[in-house]
């Protein structure tokens, strides 16, 4: 074993049991303080009810039955069913929740209807693309799409529901690399994430950003050779959410320190590839990306006004309506001066267990959208049979579902960290970094729990490899690799 890897083992080690440690406290706080989501935007938390218990027990009785029956339901499963039955029963979902766009989302339709429409006019005179200028990017994919499919919010939904479909599948693919067996399963728990079901409803980019990200992983796990497309995959990625660039320095530190290739070889190959990867970004912010909008950097939003809402008090990093164009690094230091070594901490913790373990990615406002009380239709495209009891958070039904997203995403949080512990963690250096980069950079970026919606994928790779061992044995199972 070279030096190289002898470092990659020991920092890989390092960071997934800190990382463990953290999470293994955050799992043991989550059955007591729930973190919640107030539709009047901001975040709090409360006392785990018994309903949430309930939901916890249901899931990990489950979780033993399917660890069971693995060997039959694995094989009486059928990829090709499986996904038709998803397809259609999302499809009746959005079209009984047939919710309108509003906030980020309604812009995006608009541009991409502008788009679609060969309006390019009125898309370049958007102040909001000039504001946020990373989502003109995706509007230009859903209008590409719009060219030939009907210009209706329900298109880009459909869209939405066949990118999960190919993001179960990409994950699949990527648990291939390592274990073999009981794809059929592992495709069926790709799918079983009730958040992410209910984020057919939400045109943005978090479905495409996920879908992106995975396919430059999985290129790159399944051979280091297609390093240079992941990271031309990532470089565009970067100007739909800019989190691309953590997926792209954690395959570059993987990269660097796989013994596979020769040090030298790969000095050679990371020159090539920064110098390629520079011309895709300059490439995208000088000439594609200015084609479609107007750029004002008097009104963009710098990213020191991120890490200035980062450390906001009341809300613990959460928006607080607080951006500015013109926010300053010396804003943030006089902020961060102003508060004792206990009031960091205090944040740094809130908003790291809030965001962590919130549990649903804010779904059930990106489903349902936001409260309006007894004028819930307006929100709506259409009245459909069950919209009057699920039109606002205080309802039931609506309380009932976030207890079964808290619970099943507690039971999935756990596996995810015997996952992590186990011999597969141990061979997803990549992966880990990716999880850990996450984890850092919103310590000083401003929070949403939806953010971290693109690590689905690697949460039930975790958890799908532990579910499929044999609880009852001692024999460990083999990994590929």
């Amino acid at each position: 074993m070279n030096i190289l890897n002898l470092i990659s083992n020991k920092l890989n080690n390092i960071a997934r049991y800190t990382l463990l440690t953290i999470f293994l406290i955050f799992l043991t706080v989550s059955l007591i303080i729930k973190p919640m989501y107030d539709f009047r935007d901001f975040p709090y938390f409360s006392r785990v009810e018994w309903l949430d218990y309930l939901m916890i027990v249901i899931f990990i009785l489950g979780s033993i039955l399917l660890n069971k029956y693995k060997e039959y339901l694995d094989r009486i499963l059928s990829k090709r069913v499986i996904a038709s039955s998803y397809f259609f029963i999302a499809l009746f979902f959005v079209l009984m929740i047939p919710l309108n766009t509003f906030s980020d989302m309604k812009q995006v339709f608009n541009g991409a209807v502008a788009f679609a429409n060969f309006d390019f006019i009125s898309l370049k005179e958007n102040a909001y693309f000039t504001t946020y200028p990373n989502n003109i990017l995706i509007t230009i994919f859903y209008g590409i799409i719009l060219f030939i499919l009907p210009k209706q919010i329900v298109t880009m939904k459909i869209i939405n529901i066949i990118m999960i479909l190919i993001i179960a599948k990409l994950t699949c693919s990527i648990v291939g690399v390592y274990y073999k067996k009981y794809s059929n399963i592992f495709f069926f728990l790709c799918l079983s994430l009730i958040s992410v079901f209910l984020y057919a409803n939400h045109i943005y980019t978090d479905i495409p950003f996920t879908l992106l990200s995975l396919i430059a992983v999985y290129l790159y796990l399944k051979s280091s050779k297609n390093i240079c497309i992941s990271i031309g995959i990532l470089i565009i990625s970067y100007f739909i959410r800019p989190l691309a660039i953590i997926y792209l320095i954690a395959i570059l530190i993987d990269f660097v320190l796989k013994s596979e290739i020769e040090f030298k070889a790969k000095i050679r190959q990371s020159m090539i590839m920064l110098v390629c990867s520079m011309i895709i970004f300059v490439s995208m912010s000088t000439i594609v990306i200015p084609c479609f909008i107007r750029q004002d950097i008097t009104r963009q939003i710098p990213a020191v006004s991120y890490v200035y809402m980062a450390f906001n008090k009341e809300k613990f990093g959460f928006q607080d309506g607080s951006h500015s164009p013109e926010r300053s690094l010396n804003e943030v230091i006089d902020r961060l001066k102003g508060y004792s070594v206990h009031d960091i901490l205090e944040i740094l913790t809130k908003k790291s267990y809030w965001m962590w373990m919130e549990g649903t990615y804010q779904a059930q406002r990106y489903a349902f959208g936001e409260d309006n009380g007894d004028a819930y239709l307006d929100k709506f495209q259409y009245n459909t049979p069950v919209l009057k009891f699920i039109s606002n958070s205080v309802q039931k039904a609506r309380r009932i579902l976030n207890s079964l997203l808290y619970g099943q995403y507690v039971v999935l949080f756990a596996l995810m960290i015997l996952g992590i512990k186990s011999e597969l963690g141990k061979k997803m250096n990549a992966i880990n970094l990716i999880v850990i980069g996450f984890f850092l950079f919103y310590l000083f970026w401003e929070i949403k729990s939806r953010y971290i919606f693109s690590l689905y994928p690697f949460m039930i790779i975790y958890a799908g490899f532990v579910l499929m061992q044999n609880f009852s044995s001692k024999v460990s199972v083999k990994i590929n690799g």
